[in-house]
């Protein structure tokens, strides 16, 4: 399975930490992500509106 994620922050640090803790969580559990990262909110609503639907609401399991 492969979840598409999008991660937005003005801090990289912190983008970065969160990409750390979806990595370990993809190692723990066998989930794999497509993580997009964003450090401007415009940039990911810019990102959003031009393909939505890497991003549609899906149920897990």
């Amino acid at each position: 399975m492969l979840l598409n994620i999008a991660v937005c922050d003005d801090e990289i640090s912190e983008i970065k930490k969160i990409e750390d803790y979806l990595m370990t969580f993809s190692v723990q559990s066998g989930i794999e992500f497509d993580i997009d990262k964003y450090s401007d909110g415009n940039k990911l609503l810019s990102a959003y509106n031009g393909n939505s639907y890497k991003f549609e609401n899906r149920k897990i399991g």
